[in-house]
């Protein structure tokens, strides 16, 4: 199974991963790392390489912002190790990841967190409309 490290500002990361967890069980190879006001992008890159080494094997990131220091960090720890990031993490995308495959590739896994996280983001007001509701 892919290994996921969510990597955001704040507590983020693992306020996500707790809720996810809520819905899906607890995630056998999951990382929760949050970026504090007091931290460096240095900072960062250790504590997001120590959860790599610790899930080993091919590890997809979910960043918080494309552009943001955790999504630099992360991007620049693919290029290195040949991984995967996909930015805008949100619940529907990590619930949906948790409950993945035991086989699913690297590639497939963050096709399913861009998939799951767009089909996530809906307007319910106007499907309550459209339902009649």
């Amino acid at each position: 199974m892919v290994g996921l490290v969510v990597v955001a500002h704040g507590g983020l990361s693992a306020s996500l991963l707790e809720s996810a967890a809520l819905i899906a069980g607890e995630p056998e190879r999951a990382a929760a790392v949050g970026f504090g006001m007091e931290e460096g992008p240095d900072a960062l890159r250790e504590k997001v390489l120590a959860e790599v080494e610790r899930l080993g094997g091919e590890v997809l990131f979910l960043v918080d912002l494309p552009g943001g220091t955790p999504s630099n960090v992360c991007a620049r720890i693919a290029l290195e190790r040949n991984l995967r990031v996909v930015s805008g993490v949100n619940l529907p995308m990590l619930v949906e990841l948790l409950l993945v495959e035991e086989g699913e590739t690297l590639d497939g896994a963050a096709r399913v967190a861009l998939e799951a996280g767009r089909d996530g983001v809906l307007d319910v007001t106007d499907m309550i409309r459209d339902q009649g509701g």
